[in-house]
């Protein structure tokens, strides 16, 4: 049976269901972001008939590397998540504190099934999973399943990418309907327009519909690097004055391209050797008993109409 692989971006996954799913455990304590990650894992692993499913988090001090480059890099981030309009804490500590006790039941709840957890210090998620898809999974059908527009950078023959909040794949086709820009080249894309979530600017003026018209070559297969959309700026400045303005903040551009390209796997051997053995390490087996005993005990067992017969049908065919 030919392998179906499905990569997680396991924050994206919990905080997108944590700040809009209003179940709570037998104790009125909130559980949505429990709850809903495990749904909505579930329905993905069906509607893609994935036998593999890794789900990624970020390392112990992740993004380190980038604020080593960019100081601003998500600085004073701060989630202006609400738990849903049924519930609201009291302070954003009282948040905080329910938001790690679900994370945390979360990832214990992955140990029962035959799903491998990655996290790697100094790591982001984005980093492992670029990794492991252009690495292992080069001729493997693989889903990458997050919010994050950033993994369009990955988009091939064997590589979509499941936006959940849209609730679109995304293939070769659907990034070029979309933005008008071919897959391998989406990352130009994303570097010039920057990154608000992240405190990351880019180039004022350099969105995905005008950067399309400006570089219509960018449908293209071909890969261009940014010292080519460089020199056809400089070939064509007196056509927009924008061109000129990309020139003039050629360091942005390449400051973002250490932030934002997936493709540079700039991390060290021993990053990669990390990877490498949880990678290599033997399928975990579904400890089905295990888990709907856990079940119970977390007083979760109103959450799911039948939570043996979903574990069942969902992982059926989930090798690890």
């Amino acid at each position: 049976m030919k392998d179906k692989v499905l990569v997680v971006d396991g924050l994206n996954l919990f905080f997108r269901t944590y700040a809009t799913n209003p179940v709570t455990d037998n104790n009125g304590e909130p559980v949505g972001g429990l709850v809903g990650s495990l749904r909505s894992l579930g329905s993905v692993i069906r509607d893609t008939g994935a036998t593999k499913v890794i789900v990624v988090f970020d390392g112990k001090g992740g993004s380190s590397k980038r604020k080593k480059i960019f100081p601003n890099y998500k600085k004073d981030r701060k989630m202006t998540l609400r738990m849903n309009r049924q519930f609201e804490f009291d302070s954003w500590e009282e948040t905080e504190a329910n938001m790690k006790k679900q994370l945390i039941t979360f990832s214990s709840y992955l140990d029962y099934l035959p799903i491998k957890v990655i996290a790697v210090d100094n790591l982001e998620a984005d980093d492992i999973i670029a990794y492991i898809c252009l690495t292992y999974l080069q001729d493997v059908d693989t889903v990458i399943m997050s919010s994050d527009k950033d993994f369009l950078q990955l988009v091939n023959h064997n590589t979509q990418v499941w936006a959940p909040t849209k609730k679109k794949m995304y293939g070769i086709d659907e990034v070029i309907e979309e933005y008008n820009i071919h897959p391998h080249n989406i990352t130009i894309n994303r570097i010039l327009e920057g990154d608000k979530s992240d405190n990351i600017d880019g180039v004022n003026g350099f969105g995905v519909k005008r950067l399309a018209k400006m570089f219509p070559f960018l449908t293209e297969e071909k890969k261009y690097t940014l010292d080519e959309i460089k020199e056809y700026a400089e070939a064509n400045v007196e056509k927009y004055t924008l061109y000129q303005r990309l020139i003039d903040e050629f360091d942005k551009v390449e400051r973002n391209n250490q932030l934002m390209n997936l493709h540079l796997l700039d991390f060290n051997t021993n990053a990669k050797l990390r990877i490498q053995a949880y990678m290599n390490e033997e399928p975990k087996k579904l400890n089905k008993m295990g888990l709907l005993l856990k079940f119970s005990k977390d007083g979760l067992s109103h959450a799911f109409q039948n939570f043996p017969d979903w574990v069942s049908k969902t992982f059926l065919n989930v090798r690890g």
